[in-house]
């Protein structure tokens, strides 16, 4: 989990998210197998947790994504080289 960049407490909604590889934490990665992970939990009620596999460093374009039954919705992720 050293490696976790975490954004806690997010409203209900749309969110975007992008990172530069090139630039902490990522630019640090060793080459391997990782995961977007994302989590709702509610104070009070349910909890889901989405896992979204990827190989890093990416060297083609790849759009994946994953369905929450739930607490979440769709969730995207596009890689790009």
């Amino acid at each position: 989990r050293a490696d976790c960049v975490g954004f806690a407490e997010k409203a209900v909604g749309q969110h975007q998210l992008r990172f530069d590889a090139a630039k902490p934490p990522f630019a640090a990665l060793k080459p391997g197998q990782y995961a977007l992970v994302v989590e709702a939990v509610r104070e009070v009620g349910g909890r889901e947790l989405l896992r979204i596999p990827f190989d890093w460093p990416v060297t083609a374009s790849r759009h994946l994504d994953a369905k929450g039954e739930h607490e979440l919705g769709l969730v995207k992720l596009d890689l790009n080289p």
